[in-house]
């Protein structure tokens, strides 16, 4: 079982899976307003079913859901929950949603009870809004824990190698070449050293080539080698 699933894992399927570009942000935001209004029908609908002085509401189901997703769209947009990488989400990432779930109850609850003072009409039970926000903000974040969480996963058992250079030739440099080499389950492949050692440059270390670093090197060669650079500590300095 386990071997056919390595064979799924290391197909192309899954290689230009993890090789995606960022999805862009209007589709982040159509997805965070889609769950904005499946979670405020839900919750009014239900709350529907335990309220039996449904003739005092102002508003039909589908106004009140419209008033709660035009609201939270315009929160989405003031604290920019959609500038965030779906598969590198994190803490501040909640904390945004947090913001801007809060933000709209707060609104909504201010507009409820001007309403209920002025004209006497109430606009949503007491207890939706605060039952909206749990639900929404539990499916926003769970959509990008799901995302993030499967994206880990696949190119965890994908072959999808970045292939990286390392600044230095020295103890450190050496050191981090035969971490990379040895490490299980790496997401790096060596492909060479750079230095400015007159000495060490256009020789061969650990297999790979050392290339000089130069103006001309780094204009026009260094994209085609490698993705990254890794920069020892020992030219840090």
């Amino acid at each position: 079982m386990n071997k056919y699933l390595n064979r799924i894992f290391k197909s192309d399927i899954f290689a230009n899976f993890t090789s995606l570009n960022y999805m862009p942000r209007w589709f982040i935001l159509i997805v965070d307003v889609a769950i904005s209004c499946f979670s405020a029908y839900v919750v009014i609908k239900v709350s529907l079913l335990f309220k039996f002085n449904v003739s005092e509401l102002a508003l039909p189901v589908i106004a009140r859901v419209l008033l709660i997703v035009i609201f939270q769209f315009f929160f989405f947009t003031v604290f920019r929950t959609y500038l965030g990488v779906l598969r590198y989400s994190s803490f501040v990432d909640a904390i945004k949603l947090v913001l801007a779930v809060v933000a709209n109850i707060l609104f909504l609850y201010a507009i409820h009870f001007f309403s209920l003072g002025i004209w006497g009409f109430r606009i949503f039970h007491d207890s939706t809004l605060i039952l909206y926000g749990i639900l929404a903000f539990v499916l926003l974040f769970l959509v990008r824990l799901i995302v993030k969480t499967t994206y880990d996963f696949v190119s965890m058992n994908s072959q999808i190698t970045t292939p990286v250079l390392i600044y230095g030739t020295k103890d450190a440099g050496v050191a981090l070449a035969k971490m990379l080499k040895t490490a299980t389950n790496n997401k790096y492949k060596l492909v060479g050293f750079v230095d400015t050692d007159k000495d060490i440059t256009s020789k061969e270390l650990m297999g790979v080539k050392v290339y000089d670093l130069t103006e001309k090197f780094v204009e026009k060669e260094l994209a085609k080698k490698a993705k990254a650079v890794i920069v020892t500590s020992a030219k840090m300095y």
